[in-house]
């Protein structure tokens, strides 16, 4: 019980830690207008890139879930049941949200870093950079540690039980990963061209062609 209460502490350090870093993060100035208006072009591609992506995801996942329930139900010998798919799903939430976090923080610390870069050096950029990558690298430990307790304590430490949770965590970020690598290249080939449709220089300043954006910086 001890240890229980050791993990259940440390996942709310790592969720204070995350909440105290993505303040950080927000209070810095978003830079120069253009820097803000590419940062909310970057925000709003972000935001569709993940809800296509966990569209499919959930699809799989729900298959997933039905899966262990109805061969726990035929084949109880083998140890899956019901609950083991309701772990399965809490892990698969608890992974796709922790990527929301981290891409949320992630695009807006961008162009922070820039500003910070711009104004105050390399020092000043890294600690906006850091500050951004640490709330996704203890946002996961956070947010899957706290899962993980709720679901060993509701299910009295079964291990199948438990490692459905793993499985539903690791199989939505496995999905993120591949996803990832699968549109590397043609990424980066979008990403330049919509730097080039965005902004044409001229001589030393730079007309925008892009869309307007009118909304505050955030």
């Amino acid at each position: 019980m001890n240890e229980l209460y050791l993990a259940i502490g440390c996942s709310v350090a790592a969720l204070i830690t995350v909440a105290l870093l993505a303040m950080s993060v927000m209070r810095k100035p978003p830079g120069s207008d253009k820097m803000a208006a590419i940062s909310r072009l970057v925000q709003q591609g972000a935001r569709a890139f993940l809800n296509r992506e966990y569209r499919y995801v959930a699809l799989f996942v729900v298959v997933i879930f039905v899966l262990i329930s109805v061969v726990g139900g035929v084949k109880p010998e083998l140890g899956l049941s019901w609950k083991t798919a309701v772990a399965f799903m809490a892990g698969a939430v608890a992974s796709g949200g922790a990527g929301f976090l981290g891409m949320h923080i992630a695009t807006r610390a961008n162009a922070r870093t820039t500003a910070a870069a711009e104004s105050g050096g390399v020092k000043s950029a890294l600690d906006v950079a850091l500050s951004g990558g640490g709330v996704m690298g203890m946002g996961v430990v956070g947010i899957a540690l706290l899962g993980l307790v709720v679901v060993y304590k509701l299910f009295d430490g079964d291990p199948i039980i438990v490692n459905g949770y793993a499985m539903g965590a690791s199989l939505v970020a496995l999905f993120g990963r591949s996803e990832k690598h699968g549109h590397g290249d043609s990424q980066q080939d979008n990403d330049r061209s919509g730097r080039n449709d965005l902004y044409r220089g001229e001589g030393d300043g730079s007309r925008r062609i892009g869309p307007e954006v009118n909304s505050p910086p955030e």
